[in-house]
């Protein structure tokens, strides 16, 4: 079975009407390697994905941005992003 890290980047406006849009603005995906991963570290890598995607997509909106959300549906990646000490392992050995 293939497994594929996604990452979606959507744009939510509201007008002086008060009416709101929302537009995928951009997505990155990938396939896990060949090599053995678990499906955790495979959820992380969405995670970090996206927070990379954030990083370099928004400063060339050129846009006033009031708050940015990032989400995730996978709660072994909220609960080791929550320990914290996990993520920077992962991150020393990401780099």
């Amino acid at each position: 079975m293939d497994f594929v890290t996604l990452a979606c980047l959507y744009l939510r406006s509201v007008n002086q009407q008060g009416e709101v849009t929302t537009k995928l603005l951009c997505s990155k995906s990938r396939v896990a390697p060949v090599k053995k991963v678990t499906l955790p570290k495979l959820e992380l890598c969405g995670a970090l994905r996206l927070a990379q995607l954030v990083q370099k997509t928004v400063p060339a909106l050129n846009l006033k941005i009031d708050r940015i959300l990032l989400r995730t549906d996978s709660t072994i990646v909220l609960s080791w992003l929550a320990e914290n000490i996990c993520c920077q392992q992962f991150l020393r050995f990401k780099n």
